[in-house]
């Protein structure tokens, strides 16, 4: 049943063209115990605010566009923060392997660099079900030091579905529930 309704998700997300999922309503919970969530803060800026057991820990400001996504911002600890200019997430879609992407921009006042590529289709399982999800990897490099390799699994018109971070085990979807 529980795959039914995850098709359900998928074929209903892409005809309505959210290849990357998104809207008031969408919420995505993960086996970390976190819970993403998304409203509309105007604009055409969108929160998708990560919780863990009810408590708000940061929020992302996205810009979806024709484009791509783009980062906007973070609101930590009640502060926000903007990225100047705002950093490209995730390409217009579809995906497809082999394709690049990234940028630069000033956050915090340091220097902050992202880029991304499509490595490749991977069948993976997950509480949520078993997907073909696009592997992403990421990797963000801040001036002065820090650098961070994630790897997104990510299945269009359901967002994604696990991510994984060095010396950490992964994090898998455990459910969506989609936007009205």
């Amino acid at each position: 049943m529980r795959q039914l309704t995850l098709l359900w998700i998928l074929l209903t997300g892409l005809a309505q063209g959210a290849y990357y999922p998104h809207g008031s309503g969408w919420a995505w919970r993960y086996s970390s115990g976190e819970l993403q969530t998304m409203k509309p803060l105007g604009s055409g800026v969108w929160e998708l605010i990560h919780s863990f057991s009810g408590i708000v820990r940061s929020i992302d400001l996205l810009r979806y566009t024709p484009q791509g996504i783009y980062l906007v911002g973070l609101i930590a600890d009640g502060q926000e923060e903007l990225y100047q200019p705002a950093l490209e997430l995730y390409p217009s879609g579809p995906l497809y392997v082999g394709e690049e992407w990234g940028g630069q921009s000033r956050f915090e006042g340091h220097q902050v660099r992202m880029f991304a590529w499509v490595e490749g289709l991977r069948g993976i399982s997950t509480p949520a079900g078993r997907f073909n999800a696009f592997l992403l990897r990421i990797s963000w490099v801040v001036e002065g030091g820090g650098e961070e390799l994630l790897r997104d699994y990510f299945v269009p018109g359901l967002g994604v579905v696990r991510y994984e971070v060095p010396g950490a085990p992964p994090v898998d979807l455990i459910a969506v529930t989609p936007g009205g």
